[in-house]
C-alpha cells in the first residue's frame, strides 16, 4: 500500500511501477522520510534513478514551473543580469553561502519587475531546504523557484561565476614554490 502521494504521481505517469515505489517507501520509510523530497533522494540514491527525471517530476507534481532551455538559448543580456545579482549577493552576503548555494545547484538567474522585486531562481531540487535561507540572507524577500535541469545550471554557473579548481590552484602553488627553491639553487650554485 503506498502512502506517499508522489509515488502515485510516479506510477501514474508510468515513470516507475508499483512494485518500485512499494520498496522505495519502505526504504524511505527505514531512514525516517515521509516527504516527497526524501522519496525523491531515496530514488536518486538507492535505487539509481536519473536526477532530473525524478526532480522534473516532483516540480511537475507540486506545479513549480520549468525552465528547459539550452545553453545556448540563453542571451549574453540574461547571463550579465545573473552576474550582476550575484555580485550583489556576494556583497550582501558571505562567500561561503554562495559556495552552498552553487553547490546544491540553487542559482539566483533573474529579477522579475513588478511592483515589488521578484528574484527567479533556477534550482534542481525544489525542495531544497536552503532555497527558504535565501530571502532570510538575502536582499530579495520574494522569489519564484523554477525548476532546471542539473548540465544547465551548471553550465549557467560556468559562464557567469566560474569557480576555480582548489586542487589545480595548490598543484599551482606547489610548482611556483619548486621553481623558487630551483631558482635559489641556481643562484647559490653560481656565486
Amino acid at each position: 500500500m503506498l502512502n506517499n502521494k508522489f509515488s502515485r504521481y510516479l506510477i501514474d505517469n508510468e515513470l516507475f511501477d508499483e512494485d518500485t515505489m512499494e520498496k522505495a517507501e519502505k526504504k524511505m520509510n527505514e531512514y525516517g522520510g515521509t516527504s516527497s523530497g526524501a522519496l525523491a533522494r531515496v530514488l536518486e540514491i538507492e535505487f539509481g534513478a536519473p536526477h532530473d527525471k525524478i526532480y522534473e517530476a516532483l516540480a511537475l507534481h507540486y506545479a513549480f514551473p520549468t525552465f528547459k532551455h539550452t545553453i545556448e538559448e540563453i542571451t549574453e543580456q540574461q547571463l550579465e543580469v545573473c552576474k550582476n545579482i550575484l555580485s550583489k549577493l556576494h556583497r550582501d552576503t558571505d562567500e561561503d553561502f554562495k559556495k552552498r548555494l552553487f553547490f546544491n545547484k540553487i542559482l539566483p538567474f533573474a529579477i522579475k519587475r513588478t511592483p515589488r522585486e521578484v528574484l527567479q531562481v533556477l534550482v534542481s531540487d525544489p525542495t531544497n531546504l536552503l532555497i527558504q535561507e535565501i530571502p532570510v540572507r538575502t536582499p530579495y524577500k520574494r522569489m519564484e523557484v523554477y525548476w532546471a535541469p542539473v548540465k544547465l545550471i551548471e553550465a549557467i554557473i560556468e559562464k557567469v561565476a566560474p569557480q576555480q579548481n582548489e586542487f589545480l590552484m595548490m598543484l599551482e602553488e606547489a610548482g611556483q614554490v619548486l621553481s623558487n627553491i630551483e631558482e635559489t639553487e641556481e643562484t647559490v650554485i653560481n656565486e
